[in-house]
């Protein structure tokens, strides 16, 4: 705008001299003429990029919407938790499962779910899955050792510890559960 004012104020012609061609024109149409094929190379550039990097970038926008969807139901489901309400937790638990893929946080979601509906079975196996791997080992095994403390299976309790022990000895509550299973 403020060029478009300039050049109306002050009007003036440009003479462009290209070996035995000579446009002459006013200086107002030679801006504009400028800008135009400046803004048609930056419109060119920018559909080059979308070919070339398209692809890409709606994938990832499509992950990015699918962690988005897990971690909602992720929320969601521990709200359902803490709730009581053992089948939704369990549903968004697996639609958890089904959109983060095995995290950590949808396994131990849906172990707890199937604590909360009774199921002690599928909740051993999936804290065992969780204890069986090196970053998810405390959170597996505390749920075995929970799940073992409210049987009274107290050998079962002395076992995971020794365990866990093992596997992670930095684990600060594993003194308190061995003084309260003595």
């Amino acid at each position: 705008v403020a060029l478009a004012l300039g050049l109306a104020d002050h009007p003036g012609s440009a003479r462009i001299v290209w070996h035995d061609t000579v446009i002459e024109t006013s200086a107002a149409f030679l801006a504009v003429c400028v800008l135009g094929i400046g803004y048609g190379l930056h419109l060119l550039l920018r559909l080059w990029h979308f070919l070339r990097n398209g692809p890409v970038l709606w994938q990832l926008n499509r992950r990015i919407g699918k962690m988005q969807a897990g971690e909602d139901n992720l929320t969601r489901g521990l709200v359902a938790l803490a709730a009581g309400n053992a089948p939704e937790a369990g549903r968004l638990a697996v639609a958890a499962r089904k959109t983060l893929g095995n995290a950590a946080a949808a396994q131990w979601l849906q172990a707890q779910a199937a604590l909360l509906a009774g199921d002690r079975r599928a909740a051993q196996e999936l804290f065992r899955t969780l204890a069986a791997q090196d970053d998810t080992a405390v959170l597996g095994y505390r749920g075995l050792i929970n799940q073992a403390r409210r049987a009274g299976q107290w050998d079962e309790v002395d076992h995971l510890v020794q365990d866990l022990q093992k596997a992670k000895p930095a684990t600060p509550w594993l003194s308190l559960v061995r003084m309260e299973s003595a």
